[in-house]
Order: structure tokens, then C-alpha cells, then sequence
């Protein structure tokens, strides 16, 4: 209906659950496959590696998958499971990486940084498996900023710590470069949003030795405004906006 009617060949399955059982997740592949559907799709919400396995990645991207999200949060084991209070894998993490990229499937990795308890160890070990997942064959990081949502579990310990005011646009920094607050008493504001940049940069750094074919197709699809990478749509935006203002 939606590819007859309005001409749309993508589609976004926004489902946090989506490979949570391998054999469902396969069958909607081999569903795509018969009917004979020509589109491109892909999980911008993530999908779970710990419980993902090689062959579903392989019907994924036989089906049109082109892109998926991993979301590790953080580097740092001690991060993940006395701070965040969350069970994660890096390795199985890693392992989903390195198939997507022999199968040429684009991947998306999303950290986490600021985190109340968090130090400055912890990020440098956030900073030091982006490298691994550079290495491995990730195509783009998302390093944000925590911020205390209300109901979550550190909204609440930060609210009874009487450490939250009303004053929401101070936290509002997602994307934001220039600007960082740390929830972390260990880290400065300051040094939040160096360590950022680093990651960043080390990243670029990491992916142009290991990987410098993919860069060059980056550049070349921001020449030709051809995307295929959320960075390289960010770019391309920027570009214009810039233009503009010329």
C-alpha cells in the first residue's frame, strides 16, 4: 500500500524489540524477500546484539536492511551495571559490528557520557572500545549526554539529592559541541565536553586507518549529497545551512 500509493521504498521499523526472537525477526525478512518487495530498511531504535544472531543479520540484509543501531552506552562494565543498572554484552556488541560489516551492512553505535558516579576512567574506557568498534568496521558513534528523564530511576536519585532544578534549558546540550553538563562529580563540565571531542576525533582517526575506503565514500557522498549515514545527512544539512547564510 504505502510503495503503490505514495512511492515510499524505506522504512524505519521502529521496534526495540525487533531480533528479540531471531525466528520472528527472520520471518518478516523472508515475508519482504517473497513478496517481492524492492525497499530499503532499517532499525534506528537499535537492535538487542546479545540475543541477535549472525543468520538473522544475513536475512536482514538480504531483505533491503542497509543500516542498524547498536546502543552499548558505555566502555566501561562498571558504567553499565552499578550505574545504568543494565545487563550488556560488549562482546557480543563486537561481534554483531564485525558481521554487519563483512555483509555490508551499515552500523550505529550510541554511547552515553556525564553520568552521575561516572569518572573520568569510565569515559576513557567508553573512548577505548569506540576505537575497538572503529577497528571492527562501525560506520558512525553517537556520543550523547546524559540527561536525568523524569521517571527514570537517576532522575529520581538526583531529585532527592535536591541536585535537579526547573531550568531544563541548561540540559538541553544534545548535539550541542560547545556546550556539556556533567552530572558526574568527578568530571567537570569542562572536560566533559573535551573528552567528547576526543572520542570523536579518535574515531575519525580510527576509521580512516582502518577502514579509509568508507571515508572516502563519506566524502564523496556529502559531494554528491547522497545519503547514507546520519553523519553524512548532518553534513550535507550543515553544508547548506552554511551556504546559506553566505
Amino acid at each position: 500500500h504505502c510503495i503503490e500509493k505514495y512511492g515510499i521504498t524505506e522504512f524505519h521499523f521502529e521496534d526495540e524489540n525487533m531480533t528479540l526472537n531471531n525466528e520472528r525477526a527472520r520471518e518478516i525478512c523472508r515475508l519482504i524477500d517473497e513478496k517481492g518487495l524492492k525497499i530499503k530498511w532499517q532499525t534506528p531504535n537499535g537492535i538487542r546484539a546479545g540475543v541477535t544472531n549472525n543468520d538473522t543479520l544475513d536475512e536482514m540484509k538480504k531483505s533491503g536492511c542497509c543500516h542498524i543501531t547498536v546502543a552499548p552506552e558505555s566502555g566501561s562494565e562498571r558504567v553499565i551495571k552499578e550505574i545504568m543498572n543494565k545487563e550488556q554484552d560488549l562482546e557480543s556488541v563486537t561481534r554483531i559490528v564485525k558481521h554487519a560489516s563483512k555483509i555490508g551492512l551499515k552500523t550505529a553505535a550510541f554511547f552515553i557520557i556525564g553520568l552521575p558516579g561516572e569518572t573520568i576512567q569510565d569515559v576513557k574506557l567508553s573512548i577505548k572500545y569506540i576505537c575497538q568498534l572503529a577497528i571492527a568496521g562501525i560506520d558512525e558513534v553517537g556520543i550523547s549526554l546524559f540527561i536525568p528523564l523524569p521517571g527514570s530511576e537517576l532522575y529520581d536519585i538526583l531529585l532527592t539529592q535536591g541536585k535537579i532544578n526547573n531550568d531544563w534549558s541548561s540540559y538541553a546540550t544534545i548535539g550541542d559541541m560547545s556546550k556539556a553538563v556533567s552530572w558526574s562529580e568527578e568530571i567537570s563540565d569542562h572536560e566533559l565536553n573535551q573528552l567528547r571531542k576526543r572520542a570523536y576525533l579518535i574515531f575519525i582517526l580510527m576509521k580512516s586507518l582502518f577502514h579509509p575506503l568508507r571515508v572516502l565514500r563519506s566524502i564523496v557522498n556529502i559531494a554528491i549529497k547522497r545519503e547514507e549515514l546520519k553523519t553524512e545527512r548532518t553534513l550535507i544539512a550543515f553544508i547548506k545551512r552554511f551556504r546559506q547564510k553566505d
